[in-house]
């Protein structure tokens, strides 16, 4: 916070200026949309935005440091322990390898982690590892909720053995191709959406911001596919070796951590507009507020069609007709129509079938009990008099 509370309000409107013109940003129109007709909203809502300065990229990388730790007390129900390294940025082969490495080590329920500290040796209520990808470098994190009463340095402990022996033995064949499956089933399952995190907007936006290629996901999934163990052994050993930082949250009153000073920077001048880039006129009442729509486009639904499934077929034969509810044979011995009521009685008969009824109600069982065949009574009332109902 120190730097945020050294920052003047001069500062952070330059930060704006400087920042967010629309020539450093990324818009996505995602859906049922063309080309030609995304270039001409957006000129005619945007266009006359005046661009911004153009700044050069940050070049930096992973960050090198020795392995440290921390300890802060807080308000806390119990000990949660976090690890993390500096890895490789967004977009490289070695970032989307690291996701498969972390899938196996912490990313499911049935992940080496998870096994070993919840299920087995019943130490943590929860352990999770994952990758937070960013375009200068990403972050390999691992956090463990400790249970009340145990030791976090025996936790500590198991999750250095794990790592170790991912890193020396490599995954099996089954936990690769699972890690794989997860993480493309993860995707796939994002992109059914159109917007929110994950979505299709989202896809192409964070791909064209990071890598300046709005199809970079493509290259990810080929290498997430193409990942061998042997690649995990060496990524492990690449990355998360020495360097990382340990920070372990106790149950205590809350102490803040010693932040070091923030320092007072040179003066910052604001770059000129990049004169490269245009705008024009507005033709948008803006103090009208967001535009509404006058028009819709129709809406277009599949044609509808109908089938009888095989096992709901009468035959000629009662001794052959089946019950829709259980699919099993019936009796041929058959009720009166029921009447309309939903008190529970007792059939005179436990393979008594209704089939002339329009709306077939179910009785069954004992007054004490109908719970146990409530959920039953829903679907069958919407069977027609068509198809026999078992009242077993």
């Amino acid at each position: 916070m120190n730097d945020l509370d050294a920052a003047s309000l001069e500062d952070v409107k330059q930060w704006f200026r400087a920042l967010y013109g629309p020539n450093n940003a990324v818009l996505v129109l995602a859906g049922d949309i063309d080309l030609t007709t995304a270039k001409d909203k957006v000129a005619r809502f945007f266009g006359d935005i005046p661009a911004g300065p153009s700044l050069a990229r940050v070049q930096a990388g992973p960050v090198k440091r020795a392995t440290s730790r921390a300890t802060m007390t807080d308000k806390v129900p119990q000990a949660r322990i976090h690890r993390a390294w500096s890895v490789a940025g967004y977009g490289s082969a070695d970032s989307d390898r690291l996701q498969v490495l972390s899938q196996v080590l912490g990313g499911s329920r049935s992940s080496r982690l998870d096994r070993r500290l919840v299920h087995e040796d019943k130490l943590v209520d929860k352990v999770s590892t994952y990758v937070q990808p960013f375009e200068l470098a990403s972050t390999f994190l691992i956090t463990a909720d400790v249970k009340q009463g145990v030791d976090p340095a025996k936790v500590e402990a198991i999750i250095d053995e794990e790592l170790r022996r991912l890193v020396a033995e490599g995954p099996t064949a089954e936990e690769l191709q699972q890690a794989k499956t997860m993480l493309e089933a993860g995707f796939v399952r994002g992109v059914e959406r159109i917007g929110g995190f994950g979505g299709k907007a989202d896809a192409l936006a964070e791909c064209a911001v990071y890598t300046k290629d709005p199809g970079c996901f493509r290259s990810s999934l080929t290498v997430v596919r193409d990942t061998s163990a042997a690649e995990l052994k060496a990524i492990g050993k690449r990355w998360l070796g020495e360097g990382s930082h340990t920070l372990m949250v106790v149950p205590g009153e809350r102490t803040a951590l010693a932040e070091e000073p923030s320092p007072t920077p040179a003066p910052f001048v604001l770059p000129g507009p990049d004169a490269k880039y245009t705008t024009t006129p507005s033709t948008v009442d803006r103090s009208t507020g967001v535009p509404v729509p006058q028009s819709f486009p129709d809406l277009k639904f599949p044609a509808l069609e109908r089938a009888t499934p095989a096992t709901a077929r009468r035959s000629s034969s009662p001794a052959a007709t089946r019950c829709r509810w259980c699919s099993s044979a019936t009796s041929s011995r058959a009720a009166s129509p029921p009447t309309r009521t939903t008190s529970w009685v007792r059939p005179a008969s436990p393979w008594a079938c209704s089939t002339r009824a329009r709306a077939t109600w179910m009785r069954w069982r004992s007054p004490t009990a109908p719970s146990r065949w409530a959920r039953c009574l829903a679907p069958v009332q919407r069977w027609t008099a068509a198809t026999p109902i078992c009242r077993r």
